[in-house]
């Protein structure tokens, strides 16, 4: 058992803090197998996803990939949605529902589930005794927020859910990114309400909660603003989020410093549609540039990594896991 101290993180960052303070334990105390649970679990989702072609994105790239195939986009309306407490949320019943699916497009052995189960358990010490959650008796199971598997863990609970809402949304039409999701649905607004309503209902079903729910021709997701109105696409930050980066006189390796101002040159390019994006993005990002000292001019280059799939393709591997037994 890996011995850590825990402590709590206060969610400042949403809308209603002053009214409602909500916090969350991060890094209880929990087993290293953890460690194998996430290499097995890992494997068992590109296997997944690669045979069910569900939007379980992995990243912003993912996303924009998937907006840009979006035909009529001016017909569409985008639903944004939001798991509320995602992790904690996750229980026994709907793991265990997400790996029986899981079995049906890939190997999964007793001894893969009785590993990721056994990763589930968490522990929180006082004065040397372990806390049990009210009403959990000497279950332990819980989906601890700072565990080794924790995101692998949301993806394949993402999958599954995404298998449930195919016959309410066209898979197409919908994807998530571990407790974040959004939909692009076509229709008038008692429609698209209809559908919000089976989507709420799904995921009620398996003891989740929807919060954050907006409906609209324009959203911001992960750090992207996305607009169906015009096709366009641009750099989002979240409000008083200021970006910073590697001094030019820090310690750092010379060829880290010199890449920093190339590489946020490339994301803010990769973010935006269009220079007049790029350009209405760029000034925060150009004066935190200019503030760490690096004399680089920000422009918008086009992308290729947008367009063209550079997505990697793993090598697969086969790893032996040997435990060493010590009698003493």
């Amino acid at each position: 058992m890996k011995q850590d101290d825990a402590f709590n993180s206060f969610k400042d960052q949403k809308h209603d803090f002053a009214k409602k303070e909500q916090t969350r334990v991060l890094n209880p105390s929990r087993t290293n197998i953890g460690i194998i649970s996430k290499v097995l679990l890992d494997k068992i989702n590109y296997n997944l996803l690669s045979k069910t072609k569900l939007n379980q994105w992995k990243s912003t790239n993912d996303t924009l990939r998937w907006f840009k195939s979006l035909k009529n986009k001016r017909k569409l309306t985008f639903l944004k949605f939001d798991v509320q407490a995602m992790y904690p949320s996750i229980t026994q019943e709907l793991l265990k529902n997400a790996l029986e699916f899981a079995k049906q497009y890939t190997d999964i052995s007793d001894d893969d589930v009785e590993i990721i189960m056994h990763s589930r358990k968490t522990f929180l010490f006082s004065n040397g005794t372990p806390c049990i959650k009210k009403g959990q008796d000497n279950d332990l199971f819980d989906v601890a927020m700072g565990c080794s598997d924790g995101a692998e863990l949301c993806e394949i609970v993402g999958t599954f859910l995404l298998s449930k809402l195919s016959d309410k949304v066209d898979k197409e039409m919908i994807g998530v990114y571990r407790d974040d999701g959004l939909a692009a649905l076509e229709g008038t607004k008692v429609e698209i309400n209809r559908v919000r309503n089976k989507i709420e209902k799904v995921f009620k079903d398996y003891s989740l909660k929807l919060d954050d729910i907006e409906v609209g021709k324009k959203t911001n997701y992960l750090d992207v603003i996305l607009n169906l109105e015009d096709s366009s696409h641009q750099p989002y930050r979240k409000p008083n989020s200021y970006p910073k980066y590697i001094h030019v006189d820090s310690n750092h390796p010379k060829s880290i410093i010199e890449q920093v101002p190339k590489m946020v040159n490339d994301r803010l390019s990769m973010l935006s549609s269009g220079k007049k994006e790029f350009d209405e993005s760029r000034d925060i990002y150009q004066q935190a540039l200019n503030d760490a000292g690096h004399k680089f001019k920000l422009e918008y280059k086009t992308p290729s990594n947008v367009t063209n799939d550079t997505r990697k393709h793993r090598r697969k591997r086969n790893i032996t896991w040997y435990l060493s037994l010590i009698h003493i």
